[in-house]
């Protein structure tokens, strides 16, 4: 038993507290304000905002770990949705994004910068220009290997 006016415990053998003279309840019921719907919103409400959409699984993967080193908090839009990538690649239905809260988006997209400026590709010669006589060579190649490819020949013989 207990008086709801000072709180204090007693045995079930009395009726009314001795010292405020009031009924004893059986528990104690706290009263808990209940706080207004704008200071719940306030309290519980964040705002993400779109950071990066990367180009494939490892890269998502590789930015995650970056932004956790960080202790960035993040959100994958789409991140259990398509990761298989069935079907044509629409961003805004399932292509995935990362997003950040906006009080952390600088941070992120700095050490996103960082990271893309880092591993930057500087543009290969892959584009060479063959000489006349290498592609000389490679027609001769091709029309030598052709004939003398051992798969080809027995692929004839079975057709005949």
């Amino acid at each position: 038993m207990f008086c709801p006016k000072c709180k204090n415990k007693f045995k079930w053998l009395l009726l009314t507290c001795p010292d405020c003279e009031v009924p004893l309840v059986d528990s104690l019921i706290h009263e808990v304000a209940k706080p207004s719907k704008e200071a719940v919103r306030a309290i519980n409400y964040v705002n993400y905002v779109h950071l990066y959409s990367p180009q494939n699984e490892s890269e998502l993967a590789l930015l995650k770990s970056i932004l956790d080193s960080e202790g960035i908090t993040y959100f994958v839009r789409n991140d259990n949705f398509g990761s298989l990538e069935v079907g044509p690649r629409i961003g805004l239905f399932n292509a995935k994004m990362i997003e950040v809260q906006d009080d952390q988006y600088e941070r992120a997209n700095e050490l996103l910068t960082d990271y893309f400026e880092k591993t930057k590709k500087e543009p290969e010669e892959s584009a060479k220009e063959y000489s006349w006589l290498d592609k000389i060579r490679m027609v001769i190649e091709v029309l030598v290997f052709g004939w003398l490819m051992p798969g080809r020949r027995k692929a004839k013989k079975l057709d005949d």
